[in-house]
This record gives C-alpha cells, sequence and structure tokens, in this order.
C-alpha cells in the first residue's frame, strides 16, 4: 500500500485540502426547513444517524433511533483494497457526506498511512480478496439503467445526474463507487441491500435482476472508460453471441453470410431465435461461441428448425440441416475430449414458418436442450474497477489491523465481527457538550472521532436540556 504525505495526495487525487462537507442527513435537513420538529427532536435525529449511541450509552431512552453500520463480516469480499484504504484514510474526501467518522484527521501522514494499511489488510481477509475478474456491460445497460435509477425511487435520497446543485435536500453520498465494487457485486446489493446494510435506510426497490445490473452498470459507467478495462479482454458469459442478418438467402453454409454485414449483434442465452426486432422473414443468424464438454466421450447433436439451420464443432460440420423446409430435425455424432469447444450455429428464415433449437446427448448425457451454462462466449466490455491492483493479504499486518480495529472504536459501531471495543465513551448524560476538543466540537483533538458537522448540527446533537438554537 503507498505511504507517507506525497502517495497519500497521490492516492486521494487531492490538490489540496478537501472543503469540508457536514454529513449527510436528509431527515434533519426536511425537520429543520420545514420546522415540523423542535430543536429537540432535530437533534434525536443527528444523533441516531451518527450512531452516537454506539459509544455512549443513555439507558432508558427511546427517542433516538440508532441507524447502525454496515455488516463487515465478509467486506472483503466486495469491496476492493484500493477504495477501502483512501477511504480509511480520508472518508470525508472520498466520500463528502458520508456519516463516517474520519479518525486519523490529526495524526501524522505516515502514522495515519501505516495504520490504515494493516485496518485494510484486517478487513479485506474478511471473505476477500476479492477475485480479480472484471465484470461487464454494455451501452443499452447502461441507458437503460440511467432512466430506471431516475424513475424507481435513487433519487429520492442519491443526486441524479444533472441538476445537483438544485436539490436542496442534502445526497446521500455514493461517491466512488468505480473504485469501490464491480458490477456484480454491486447488482447483488442492489437485489437485497439489507443483507449487508442491516440498519440502513435504504430499501429494496424490487428489482428484477436485469434492471438491478442495468443500474449497476450505470453507477460505475467510469469504469468502461478506465484504460484497465480497455487492456482486458471481456469475461466469458453464459450464452452465445449472435449477429443478425436481413437478406434473402437459401443456404446456413458458413460461407453465404461471408457476403453479409450484420444488422444487429448482441448475446442469446440459448440457442434459438429469440432476437430483438428481428423481422418475419428472409433474414439469418450466425450464433457463436464455446461449448463446455462435460467428460471424454461420443456426442451425437442435434438441431430442428425451420428452414435451414448448421451446427459446427471446431470448425467442422457435424450437423446438416440445410435447406428450404418445413420443421424438421437432423443429428451428427462427434467425439469430443472434455472442455471447451468452438461452437458455430447457423439459420436462415425464407418465408412461412420459423423453428430453431439444438439438442445434445453423450456419456451419462440423456437427449436434451443444450443449457445456457454449457455455452460461453466473450461478454460485454469489461468494467475493471479503478486503480485496481493485486493484493495479497499480510497475516501479520492483517493481526495488527485487528487490534488496531478495537483500539480506534471500530468495533462500537460495527458490532457484526464480535470483536469488542478497547474503550468504551462517557455516558450521554455525562458529556462536556461544550468541549471544543470532544467529537462534535470545533478543535477535534486526536484520538476522538471527527464527524466534520456543520455548525447548526453541532448546536443541536446536544441533550434536549442544552440545546441551543443555531
Amino acid at each position: 500500500m503507498p505511504s507517507g504525505t506525497a502517495a497519500f495526495a497521490t492516492l486521494l487525487g487531492l490538490s489540496g485540502v478537501a472543503l469540508a462537507v457536514p454529513p449527510a442527513v436528509p431527515g434533519y435537513t426536511i425537520l429543520k426547513d420545514q420546522a415540523k420538529a423542535d430543536l429537540a427532536a432535530q437533534g434525536q435525529i443527528l444523533l441516531g444517524e451518527l450512531s452516537c449511541l454506539q459509544c455512549h450509552a443513555a439507558p432508558n431512552q427511546k427517542q433516538i433511533l440508532t441507524k447502525g453500520a454496515p455488516d463487515l463480516a465478509d467486506i472483503g469480499s466486495r469491496i476492493t483494497p484500493q477504495f477501502l484504504y483512501s477511504y480509511l484514510l480520508a472518508p470525508h474526501a472520498v466520500r463528502p457526506g458520508t456519516t463516517m467518522p474520519d479518525i486519523f484527521h490529526a495524526s501524522e501522514a505516515k502514522a495515519k498511512a501505516g495504520a490504515a494499511e494493516m485496518l485494510t489488510h484486517f478487513l479485506i481477509s474478511l471473505g476477500g480478496p476479492m477475485k480479480n475478474e472484471p465484470g461487464s456491460g454494455n451501452a443499452l445497460q447502461l441507458s437503460h439503467g440511467k432512466a430506471l435509477y431516475h424513475s424507481v425511487g435513487c433519487v429520492a435520497c442519491h443526486a441524479p445526474e444533472k441538476n445537483r446543485d438544485a436539490i436542496s435536500i442534502p445526497s446521500i453520498p455514493i461517491d466512488g463507487l468505480a473504485k469501490k465494487t464491480t458490477a456484480d457485486k454491486l447488482t447483488a446489493f442492489l437485489l437485497d441491500p439489507l443483507k449487508t446494510r442491516p440498519h440502513s435506510r435504504m430499501p429494496s426497490s424490487n428489482l428484477n435482476g436485469d434492471e438491478a445490473r442495468a443500474i449497476a452498470v450505470y453507477l460505475l459507467r467510469e469504469q468502461m472508460d478506465n484504460p484497465q478495462s480497455k487492456n482486458s479482454a471481456p469475461p466469458m458469459a453464459n450464452g452465445l453471441r449472435y449477429q443478425y442478418y436481413e437478406a434473402n438467402i437459401n443456404s446456413a453454409a458458413i460461407k453465404s453470410f461471408d457476403r453479409l454485414k450484420p444488422k444487429s449483434e448482441g448475446r442469446v442465452k440459448t440457442i434459438g431465435t429469440d432476437i430483438p426486432a428481428k423481422r418475419a422473414s428472409n433474414f439469418a443468424l450466425k450464433l457463436a461461441g464455446a461449448i463446455s464438454i462435460p467428460r471424454d466421450g461420443k456426442y451425437t447433436f442435434y438441431t430442428k428448425s425451420d428452414d435451414g439451420s448448421r451446427l459446427y464443432i471446431d470448425g467442422y460440420l457435424i450437423v446438416d440441416n440445410d435447406g428450404s423446409h418445413g420443421p424438421g430435425e437432423k443429428a451428427g455424432p462427434v467425439d469430443l475430449k472434455a472442455g471447451e469447444h468452438a461452437i458455430i450455429v447457423t439459420f436462415f428464415q425464407g418465408g412461412g414458418g420459423e423453428e430453431l433449437a439444438a439438442s445434445w446427448e453423450g456419456p451419462d448425457l440423456k437427449k436434451q436442450e443444450i443449457p445456457s451454462d454449457a455455452l460461453k462466449s466473450p461478454g460485454d466490455q469489461a468494467m475493471v474497477p479503478l486503480e485496481s491492483m493485486e493484493f495479497t493479504v499480510d497475516k501479520e499486518k492483517a493481526q495488527m489491523g485487528r487490534q488496531k480495529y478495537a483500539v480506534l472504536g471500530c468495533a462500537a459501531c460495527h458490532t457484526t465481527l464480535n470483536i469488542k471495543p478497547a474503550r468504551v465513551g462517557k455516558a450521554l448524560a455525562s458529556l462536556k457538550v461544550d468541549n471544543e476538543a470532544g467529537c462534535i466540537g470545533t478543535q477535534v483533538e486526536k484520538g476522538r472521532p471527527n464527524y466534520d458537522i456543520s455548525d447548526d448540527q453541532r448546536a443541536l446533537s446536544r441533550p434536549p436540556s442544552r440545546t441551543r438554537r443555531p
């Protein structure tokens, strides 16, 4: 991990000191601006959203509802080390408006870099590191995701793409996502936010898998322009790539497609004619990719089509079901070794009925339609998290990071690891709320968390009996 002042500034991409942005707490802002709650109630919301009661006990109180922190039990499996390291170093610079305090605000650059590195090794050891495999996305998903993001409720809490400055309610920050995670991991989170953030205010949006994937691709769109993405081969995905042609041809032989220009291209999950925006007659398809053969032996492949079709394995014609005809099935045998083999299926449709399907049978495999998970092909554009690096957990640093996790107070908020905090804060009622060196003061001392709260938030983050008007 980088260390030292110069590396610290380079890692964060900072040319100077970042302006402090107070924690984004929409509920507090709404109540304050619309005067729908008295000052004490506003202060209670702030105390709950900042998780103050995780450190400062307040027995028998029922007004403050603590938000709670994310579950870190397997954080290493879903967050990149480069994001985690930079976020630990300076959370308010990486994600302005976050409610996570800066625990290294008064530390020397070398000391904070070392502590952040140890914490990173410890946290990444929990379920990680993530597999260094790129995600994938395409322009259609990006466009669909943008529309969904602005229509299913995301912008009620998170900033829209445009006119951010016109939003009066503070936006819940999601800065740095393109550096933080992959499309697969973000998709899983969007489908079930409460799994990793059990106390989160973020509800499920009842998205299906394709919708969640589209939003994930949109939110991580910077990864598409990442030079590391452009230098990475597209990941393999289930299904075959297709080329769709509009032409009047009468043969499914590969040479018949050489003179044609595809009208569209994309992916099909299974071998068939389920292609968007295709016409009813005079078109052709070429499906290509790889097929995973489970074990050595003799296999028989079938195509059933109306009109003609052909199936090639490793460049050899195995099934010839060509010609203009009604629904009909033909088969062809081939000896294959276990592993991946190139497969191409070609098809043309003249007029009348339309059908295409492919089946196989082999050792311990009864005749059945070739499943999607046996078909592979290069996916869409690779999407690699920004500033990706090889990372190996150092066990000694991870152990030291575990100790710092307790000493620095991380365990007070993130309770899912069953690590007890090394120290416990004073009871809420006994705090000297006017202490400017305290965690809600203007000059937070070393060793205390710094939330960078605003003056009006500071005035309200006090027990009701001592609340002052800002």
